[in-house]
């Protein structure tokens, strides 16, 4: 059954019922800080109801039309699609699937804080062979406590990456992590990286991320919350 593990000599053989490309794990490990980064502080993204210039603004100021339209198209597009109730168990890698689509991602990791303020991973989405993803500590304590959007955009080329033995075996091109977050509270990560993407992400694809952090975890939050009532009664 799902979870059953037979241990042969050296090797482990784990039993999934996902579908190729989704049962990949993921962790948090310390590797070095990329260099080339861009920030975006959620205080940009919470205020009342935005204008035509603030929808500009939210979207990065320099975005043309066609971004502030994919711009809009993507959260209208998360936005419907998390109405529905799921459980929490197939809400989380409905979560990093619809991510991975809305944004074109490789590979996409949700990770929830645990009561002693670990991380541990919910979901995991890859596309193509199965895998390790590694992710940055530092990036993401940083996203954590700071309350900030990371995007590195190049990763191969940033020299502090380099030395990322993690990097380079996985061929990162680009890459973000931006939190899961509701008013004052923070949930975990959502994490998204390309592998040798030709195209990578930009600052618009950030502020996208950013907003699904924000509506993921309102559904989280929701969701707990009815799974409570229901055993409650």
């Amino acid at each position: 059954t799902p979870g059953d593990r037979i241990d042969i000599g050296p090797c482990s053989l784990f039993f999934s019922s996902e579908t190729p490309g989704t049962g990949s794990s993921a962790r948090v490990a310390d590797t070095k800080t990329p260099g080339t980064v861009r920030v975006v502080p959620l205080s940009e993204l919470v205020g009342g109801a935005p204008s035509a210039a603030g929808l500009r603004e939210i979207a990065g100021a320099a975005a043309s039309p066609q971004r502030i339209a994919y711009f809009l198209q993507s959260v209208d597009r998360v936005g419907q699609a998390l109405l529905a109730h799921r459980p929490i168990a197939d809400l989380f890698g409905f979560l990093v699937d619809l991510t991975s689509e809305v944004l074109r991602a490789d590979r996409s990791v949700l990770l929830l804080r645990g009561k002693d303020g670990e991380l541990i991973p919910k979901a995991v989405k890859q596309r193509g062979a199965g895998g390790e993803v590694v992710v940055s500590r530092s990036i993401v304590h940083r996203v954590i406590d700071e309350r900030q959007a990371i995007l590195t955009s190049d990763a191969q080329s940033d020299e502090r990456f380099r030395e990322q033995a993690s990097v380079i075996r996985q061929r990162i091109n680009s890459a973000m992590c931006v939190p899961l977050w509701h008013e004052s509270e923070v949930l975990g990560v959502l994490y998204v990286d390309n592998v040798a993407a030709p195209l990578p992400f930009e600052e618009t694809d950030l502020r996208i991320l950013t907003l699904i952090g924000h509506l993921a975890a309102v559904k989280i939050l929701e969701t707990q919350t009815f799974e409570e009532l229901q055993r409650q009664h």
